[in-house]
């Protein structure tokens, strides 16, 4: 494993995957790769999403509450922006 993998920040896949139940991202679109899964989410409709989500029993709450490497202390944590309605 490279170094960069050990220092990456979660990404969204990462957090679907955490908060959802489903064991790989890819799993939420019966897709068969990530960059299928990528694509595939992407022409999803927000009415579509949203029903997959909540199919799938995401926890939005949980999301984004991990904490980053220290490495990454200098990035300013907003997940409250993000979870704003």
């Amino acid at each position: 494993m490279s170094i960069i993998n050990l220092l990456q920040v979660t990404n969204l896949e990462d957090e679907l995957t955490r908060c959802t139940d489903v064991k790989t991202v890819m799993d939420l679109t019966k897709s068969k790769s990530i960059s299928n899964f990528k694509a595939d989410f992407r022409k999803m409709k927000d009415e579509q999403c949203r029903n997959m989500l909540e199919r799938h029993k995401i926890d939005v709450e949980n999301m984004w509450t991990t904490t980053a490497p220290k490495e990454f202390d200098f990035v300013q944590r907003n997940d409250e922006l993000i979870k704003q309605k």
